[in-house]
């Protein structure tokens, strides 16, 4: 189920550089879960769903992170840094 997950990973928008961090968090997941897969769905469709949700995580984290750099460079470039 590799291929399906790292493609899904890409394909849903992961980061180019955390791909291979959102693939190894789907299967650390699914390791923990595997207990609750009910079988209603295909183990694919699972772990597709799981992929989903990670590459949502990433891309806020992303996101947070970008921002959160732009605030101090614009504090620091504003004289904001305190000196």
């Amino acid at each position: 189920h590799f291929q399906v997950v790292w493609r899904g990973a890409r394909r849903l928008g992961a980061p180019a550089g955390a791909v291979d961090d959102v693939v190894q968090d789907v299967f650390l997941i699914g390791a923990r879960r595997l207990a609750e897969f009910r079988g209603e769905a295909s183990m694919r469709t699972w772990l597709f769903a799981i992929t989903m949700r990670v590459v949502q995580f990433h891309r806020r984290s992303l996101s947070r992170h970008l921002r959160r750099g732009e605030a101090l460079a614009g504090a620091h470039a504003g004289g904001g840094g305190g000196e």
